[in-house]
């Protein structure tokens, strides 16, 4: 039982990891990463229904960072702080409450992508597909 919550462990501190020690970016990345982010936020294939959502992430160079996602005429905002690393951008919310409470991004250029159980504007939990891309 013991190894097992180690090799648990261990796998978890992996996956997690990278994303944690990459730290801040860099004054000369900061560049790549500051500006407005918009994309879609696409609900995993269901039975009843698959909800989208539009997304507009704005970061800022005092490493805040501040949203607003519309669906089916309602509109959801957040704010928080920012980090990223050459290929991660991770958005930590302001609320204790916020589930998750952060959305870590895997980014190539001016696109970042994630997976994530958020709740929509609509008011139900899902697990979603996000892509955002800088503009």
């Amino acid at each position: 039982m013991w190894r097992r919550t180690v090799v648990a462990a261990l796998s978890v501190v992996s996956m997690v990891g990278p994303v944690w020690a990459e730290g801040p970016v860099p004054p000369e990345q900061t560049s790549e990463v500051v500006g407005t982010w918009r994309g879609s936020a696409y609900e995993f294939a269901s039975f009843y229904l698959q909800g989208r959502a539009e997304i507009t992430v704005t970061l800022t160079p005092d490493g805040r960072w501040s949203s607003v996602w519309r669906q089916a005429g309602r509109e959801q905002r957040s704010t928080g702080r920012w980090h990223a690393g050459p290929d991660t951008l991770v958005l930590e919310y302001d609320s204790a409450q916020t589930l998750p409470p952060r959305l870590s991004f895997r980014r190539r250029g001016q696109v970042a992508f994630a997976t994530a159980v958020i709740a929509l504007p609509e008011g139900r939990s899902t697990t979603v597909s996000i892509a955002l891309t800088r503009s």
